[in-house]
């Protein structure tokens, strides 16, 4: 089968091995499979529809047909943070979205791809080990053409897709492609240690500074400021204590604006 991205991809390796599957329960728990018969470095995963998608911690990720479900297999360093790793790749899918329809999305710590307050897409960054070495999994799930409307009343009112917004059917495929582009991109600066770069590249178009926020502390609540990301992506938090915090991802977080 011809790999559908080709007519779009501008990359060295990511995406030029792309697999194309009708029906699977998640692309990420697929491309950790298949890391036991050692896939080419940017090896891509697409799925028609996912039937058990995950997105952060233990949430599910409703997955009908219409939007892009992808996952990308990468080689990992050992000095890779997984929560940079997810900043960064946010950052691609940012300006894959806006150069497919300009469409002025925005990020929210730590993989939430937004329009007007509302889900647009998100990310899974996850890591195997394969023989001798390591691997990222890059997991992208996109609204694309599907109509957030038809989804359960629950979560209608906090989740669009780029055809809610724009009244337009896009390629999904050409939307992969821009994707693989833009992470091959985004992952090499990162290697090149351009963390400042990619770190002011995620505070530039993402919603959290200055955000009102309660998170807990030695089982303590408290409420701050988020005033920065660190090095290594976690959340830098004012509290009204006069203290400063870091959060790391797998800390919850309740927005209080």
């Amino acid at each position: 089968m011809n790999n559908p991205l080709n007519e779009w991809l501008q990359t060295k390796y990511v995406g030029r091995n792309t697999l194309v599957l009708d029906s699977i329960e998640s692309t990420n728990d697929y491309a950790k499979n298949l890391l036991v018969e050692n896939p080419p470095d940017g090896t891509v995963v697409i799925s028609r529809i996912q039937t058990k998608g995950r997105g952060q911690k233990t949430n599910s990720w409703l997955s009908p047909e219409g939007g892009l479900y992808y996952s990308c297999i990468l080689n990992a360093l050992t000095d890779d943070k997984l929560t940079m790793i997810t900043l960064t790749c946010g950052i691609a899918c940012h300006d894959a979205i806006k150069e497919l329809c300009s469409l002025p999305v925005r990020l929210k710590w730590v993989n939430d791809i937004q329009f007007n307050d509302k889900k647009i897409g998100g990310i899974l960054t996850e890591s195997r080990l394969r023989s001798n070495s390591a691997s990222l999994i890059i997991g992208v799930g996109i609204n694309v053409n599907n109509d957030t409307q038809t989804l359960p009343e629950d979560l209608r009112d906090i989740s669009t897709s780029i055809y809610n917004e724009t009244a337009t059917c896009f390629n999904i495929y050409q939307l992969a492609a821009l994707v693989s582009n833009n992470i091959e991109k985004y992952i090499e600066l990162y290697h090149s240690n351009n963390h400042k770069l990619i770190k002011s590249l995620w505070i530039k178009n993402s919603i959290n500074l200055g955000k009102k926020i309660q998170f807990v502390i030695n089982e303590i609540k408290k409420e701050g400021i988020i005033i920065d990301i660190s090095e290594h992506g976690a959340l830098i938090i004012q509290s009204y204590d006069g203290k400063e915090y870091q959060l790391s991802s797998n800390q919850d977080i309740v927005y209080l604006d």
